[in-house]
């Protein structure tokens, strides 16, 4: 005999969609009840730090692989002839503006960054959070700094003007050699190591970027939004909670004197239990490893104690509208 008829409710399946690093929420791109795409960004948190990490890491990374082609040339011209010494010239020319222009684009992301440092420490100052030694001390540094990024440019013409005149001058006489020998390869080899490393750096850094644009785990709708822009975000915190709108599976709470007349692959009717239109089918796929007490919702009597056991069951597809996650049925069991 099967098991008669039980209490079942769509599953609910509920994920909140939480911060990975501490940062500040910059936006919220969705509003409760919003449809949403699994993979579709939903929030954003800040970048400003890292952003400027990324900046001097890509920058570092640019003058590591012109160092190492710099060093290619540069090792390839000791190699050859006299005449082609002006190669060497050229690469290290190169090399001078690369490590010019990388300097100076760090220094103008330390420059930004201590801008904001001193801003922040002005407003504690204004607010009586902190003394003004540290702030003034700051600005003095601030002050080094501008000059020094000023000074880039008439240092950065003088290198290229150097570099184009050695380019010039290789270019009246040609150049020769190979730059494929085992010896050339094994003297590259820690400059090709330099540049791969600080490859998987900036593929790291990306990386935490983009951990910062909080995405729809699987596609649902928005159920709450807990965090707002402007708010700020620890890690594990939960930043809104994403529900599965189309649930494909039911869970019946078949009453403890018939538990073990449910077999797996019993196939089950489940008829809407607010009395509206349509009716699923489905399979049972799995049971509870134990008797539990029944939810609350679907006691017989409120408050008095009543147990039961879970069992599993898969909707088959169906053309009829999806349950809700949560909508109540009244499930018939028949043995297969």
């Amino acid at each position: 005999p099967g098991a008669g008829t039980a209490p079942a409710v769509a599953e609910r399946r509920e994920v909140s969609v939480t911060a990975m690093r501490a940062s500040r929420v910059e936006a919220i791109a969705v509003r409760s009840g919003e449809a949403v795409r699994a993979g579709q960004v939903v929030a954003r948190l800040d970048t400003t730090f890292i952003d400027a990490e990324l900046t001097v890491a890509r920058a570092e990374l640019a003058r590591l692989r012109l160092e190492g082609e710099a060093a290619r040339t540069a090792l390839s011209a000791e190699a050859r002839s006299d005449r082609d010494e002006l190669a060497g010239e050229v690469g290290r020319s190169a090399l001078d503006v690369a490590q010019l222009e990388a300097e100076a684009q760090r220094d103008r992301s330390e420059l930004a960054q201590l801008d904001e440092l001193i801003a922040r420490q002005e407003q504690m100052v204004a607010e009586q959070l902190t003394s003004t030694e540290q702030l003034n001390k700051h600005k003095l540094l601030r002050a080094k700094l501008a000059q020094t990024v000023e000074e880039y440019a008439n240092t950065l013409e003088l290198a290229r003007a150097n570099t184009r005149t050695a380019r010039r001058r290789l270019a009246r006489v040609g150049s020769r050699g190979s730059a494929d020998s085992d010896e050339l390869q094994a003297q590259l080899a820690p400059y090709q190591a330099a540049v791969v490393a600080q490859a998987e750096r900036v593929a790291w850094l990306e990386q935490v970027r983009d951990s910062l644009h909080l995405r729809a785990p699987f596609s649902g709708r928005i159920e709450k939004v807990v965090l707002r822009a402007g708010d700020a975000a620890r890690v594990g915190d939960s930043v809104l909670t994403v529900v599965h709108d189309q649930p494909d599976q039911v869970v019946a709470y078949v009453d403890e004197m018939a538990a073990d007349r449910v077999r797996p692959g019993d196939l089950v009717a489940l008829r809407y239990s607010d009395g509206s239109s349509g009716r699923r089918q489905g399979r049972v796929v799995g049971l509870g490893a134990s008797i539990t007490e029944l939810h609350e919702r679907f006691k017989p009597v409120p408050g008095q104690p009543a147990f039961c056991r879970e069992v599993y069951v898969a909707l088959e597809q169906s053309s009829d509208r999806a349950p809700l996650p949560g909508q109540a049925f009244d499930a018939s069991f028949t043995r297969r």
